[in-house]
């Protein structure tokens, strides 16, 4: 800076005037700068929480997987026959890589499957016919 511009008013006034509007500039920058790392930031935080339950998610249905395949593989191998599995697909059909047969035709239709008696009557006078 020179000594004939402080004494000239109009280039003072100048001076000054670019100078607050280089800092008005910094400010703004400064502002902007602190709302994109705050957008950054909270962009980041939703990513790691989304992650994270997608995560605890995946282990719950890990752990739903394992003890289904553990209940299964308790019952005897007629029981798992009227399921329409085997022994061999019982990870499969729990994981979903395979389907459940139906164990006859009766089951796929939704109808009662043959060989299956009704239920035996509560007493046995329900079996009497009625008097008139």
């Amino acid at each position: 800076m020179h000594l004939w511009s402080l004494s000239n008013p109009e280039a003072t006034g100048s001076l000054l005037a670019g100078l607050q509007a280089r800092n008005a500039a910094i400010a703004q920058a400064g502002r902007l700068s602190a709302l994109v790392l705050k957008y950054v930031v909270v962009t980041s935080a939703r990513v790691v929480v989304d992650r994270t339950r997608s995560l605890l998610r995946a282990i719950e249905r890990e752990s739903e997987c394992r003890r289904s395949i553990a209940a299964l593989r308790g019952l005897d191998d007629r029981m798992l026959r009227d399921m329409g599995i085997t022994r061999g697909e019982i990870v499969g059909v729990v994981e979903g890589r395979l389907h459940r047969r139906p164990a006859s035709l009766a089951e796929l239709r939704g109808l009662p499957r043959p060989g299956l008696r009704a239920a035996a009557p509560a007493s046995p006078s329900e079996n009497l016919p009625k008097a008139a």
